[in-house]
């Protein structure tokens, strides 16, 4: 979203950049920049097993593929939340009666990339997946631990889920909380 003193000087595909002059504390004035990204969302699909939902995904501008949470870009004008519940639809073929939110971030400063993870709750296949010209996807189930692993991945393209992963193998109470929400009471 644009702020008032800034003035937006490219306007792309998924990317959106904004300048502005500051004066600096010598009376001097510099150009600063601020970078936006259009808004991501994945969400965590578990099943009535104690599994989670994970891809192996190629891109064409890829080298190889890579590890990855069901969900992409939100369209304009369309909700985070209903952005995830299509890209889920497009990439797997499931819907899910409800999403609920589990993180956000912002990004920093001066490059905000809106990134959104949502729980999806009681998965259900009602198609076959439909692809994008521009992917490649593998949707399979994977162990909750072994879930949990991806953190030492390096083919893991989900920064944020790293953390948390990480801080889930560090911390058994996050993981017990975040298997609660995943699985319900019976995770």
């Amino acid at each position: 979203m644009q702020r008032s003193f800034e003035k937006k000087v490219f306007d792309g595909v998924r990317f959106r950049v904004y300048q502005w002059q500051q004066e600096m504390y010598d009376g001097s004035f510099a150009t600063f920049e601020r970078v936006e990204r259009f808004a991501g969302a994945s969400v965590i699909v578990g099943s009535s097993n104690g599994e989670i939902m994970v891809q192996r995904q190629e891109q064409p501008h890829w080298n190889g593929f890579r590890y990855s949470l069901p969900g992409g870009c939100v369209d304009i004008g369309e909700s985070v939340e209903d952005g995830v519940k299509r890209e889920l639809l497009e990439e797997t073929g499931y819907a899910v009666e409800s999403v609920q939110l589990w993180q956000k971030h912002e990004g920093t400063l001066h490059v905000r990339i809106p990134a959104y993870h949502f729980i999806g709750h009681n998965a259900q296949k009602i198609q076959e997946p439909n692809f994008g010209n521009g992917e490649k996807i593998e949707n399979f189930w994977m162990s909750f631990d072994d879930f949990v692993l991806l953190s030492d991945e390096p083919l893991f393209r989900d920064v944020w889920m790293r953390f948390y992963l990480l801080e889930m193998r560090v911390h058994s109470e996050k993981m017990e909380e975040f298997k609660k929400l995943v699985f319900g009471e019976c995770g």
